[in-house]
């Protein structure tokens, strides 16, 4: 952060910064928060969109281990596989 930048320029940088360590569902709010309160209209879309592929990505990956636990069965331990 500059003291040359907007306050806009200084709160997107803040959370920008920050926004990466947090978990994914905190990711999404907040880029969907700062998407809100943007200026920049171009910004606005392409923080509205990252946060719709995090959650998009999020949801594949839900499906994708519910799908995976279906397909083991019950009564066994997955096997480890076996390389030669």
């Amino acid at each position: 952060m500059d003291a040359d930048q907007t306050p806009q320029e200084i709160i997107r940088t803040f959370v920008l910064e920050r926004a990466e360590r947090e978990p994914l569902a905190a990711r999404v709010l907040l880029y969907r928060a700062l998407a809100a309160v943007e200026t920049d209209e171009v910004q606005a879309r392409y923080l509205s969109a990252a946060a719709d592929a995090l959650a998009d990505a999020d949801r594949r990956a839900g499906q994708f281990l519910l799908d995976l636990r279906r397909a083991e069965p019950r009564d066994r331990k997955p096997e480890a596989p076996e390389f030669p």
